[in-house]
C-alpha cells in the first residue's frame, strides 16, 4: 500500500515540479558550497562580514520592495490583470530603487548605517542596484510560478549562482575595498537571473496598458501591502537580526565567521523550504477557488511529510 502511494505521489504534477526546482536550487547551492572554501582563502574575515550584513540588509528590505503585490501574480487568473500586477510591481520598486539612490546622493544615508557599518561610497549604491535586480527576479519568479515555468525558476538560480561565484573570483584579485568584490560579485549574479527571467516574460503574450485597470488591481489587492508586508517584515527581521546585531556590536571583521558559518549551516535548509515554498505556492493559487478541501488536504498532507 505504502508503494502505490508512493508510486503515485512521484506521477503527480506537484513532485514533478518540486523536482524541477529542488535539483535547479541543489546544484546553485553546490556552486556556492564547493567555491566556499577557495573564497575564504582571497578574501578577509572583514570583506565577509560587510558581505553578511549586506545580504541581511538585502533580505529585510527586498520583502518590501513591491509592496508584496508579487505575491498576488500566481493567484490572478485573468491574464490582462496578471499582466498589470507584474508592471505594478516592476513601479513600486523602480520607484523604491530611486528613493535609495536620491536619499544617499543627496543626504549621504544609507540602510548601513542603521548597523553602524562603516564601509565604501560605492557600496550603497551597489546595495540599491541589488537590491533592484533581486526585487525584479521576485517579481518574476512569481510570474513563473503562475505559468508553472518551474524550470525557469531552476535556471536563474544555476545562472545566478554560476556568475556569482566566478565574479567573486574574478573581484579578488583586483584591489578593492572591504566587501566590494563579494558584494559585487553577488549583485552581478542577480541581474543576470532577472535578465533571464525577464528575456522568458517578455516572449509572453502582452495587452494593452491601462492605468484603469492598474488602479483596479491595487484596490483589488489592497490587503497584501497593508497586512502582508508588516508580516513578512517581521518574519525577515526574526531571521536577520542575529546578523546584524553581531555586526553592530562587533563590527564587520569579528562577524565575518558568524556570517559565513550561518550561511553554510542554512544552506539546506532554505532549499527545502524554498522549493517546497514555491511549487506549493503555484499549486495552492490554482485550487484556492476552484477546490479548496482540495487545497486543504495538499497541506496537511505535506505538513505529514514534513514532519517524518
Amino acid at each position: 500500500m505504502r508503494k502505490k502511494i508512493v508510486k503515485h505521489y512521484k506521477k503527480s504534477v506537484f513532485f514533478q515540479n518540486l523536482t524541477k526546482v529542488f535539483t535547479g536550487n541543489v546544484f546553485a547551492q553546490l556552486i556556492l558550497v564547493g567555491i566556499s572554501p577557495l573564497l575564504t582563502r582571497v578574501y578577509s574575515p572583514s570583506d565577509f562580514g560587510v558581505y553578511g550584513g549586506y545580504a541581511s540588509l538585502l533580505g529585510i528590505f527586498l520583502v518590501i520592495s513591491s509592496c508584496a503585490y508579487e505575491k498576488a501574480i500566481p493567484i490572478e487568473k485573468k491574464t490582462v490583470q496578471s499582466y498589470h500586477l507584474i508592471l505594478l510591481c516592476l513601479l513600486i520598486s523602480t520607484l523604491f530603487f530611486i528613493l535609495g539612490i536620491g536619499i544617499y546622493l543627496t543626504v549621504g544615508w544609507s540602510v548601513f548605517n542603521l548597523i553602524n557599518l562603516s564601509v565604501s561610497f560605492w557600496l550603497p549604491i551597489l546595495f540599491s542596484i541589488g537590491l533592484y535586480a533581486a526585487s525584479i527576479q521576485q517579481i518574476l519568479n512569481y510570474w513563473s510560478i503562475k505559468k508553472n515555468k518551474f524550470s525557469d525558476l531552476s535556471f536563474s538560480k544555476i545562472y545566478q549562482s554560476s556568475v556569482n561565484v566566478s565574479m567573486q573570483l574574478f573581484f579578488s584579485k583586483l584591489t578593492l575595498s572591504a566587501g566590494v568584490g563579494l558584494v559585487g560579485g553577488d549583485l552581478l549574479g542577480r541581474v543576470v537571473a532577472s535578465l533571464y527571467l525577464m528575456s522568458r516574460f517578455a516572449k509572453s503574450k502582452k495587452s494593452k496598458f491601462s492605468w484603469k485597470i492598474m488602479g483596479n488591481q491595487i484596490m483589488k489587492y489592497r490587503k497584501f501591502p497593508l497586512l502582508g508586508t508588516p508580516s513578512l517584515l517581521l518574519n525577515n527581521l526574526s531571521l536577520q537580526l542575529p546578523t546584524l546585531i553581531f555586526i553592530s556590536y562587533f563590527g564587520s571583521e569579528l562577524s565575518g565567521q558568524f556570517s559565513l558559518a550561518q550561511r553554510t549551516i542554512g544552506m539546506p535548509i532554505s532549499m527545502i523550504t524554498l522549493s517546497l515554498g514555491q511549487v506549493f505556492y503555484g499549486n495552492a493559487s490554482s485550487l484556492v477557488e476552484t477546490n479548496r478541501p482540495k487545497l486543504v488536504q495538499n497541506y496537511f498532507k505535506l505538513t505529514m511529510h514534513l514532519t517524518r
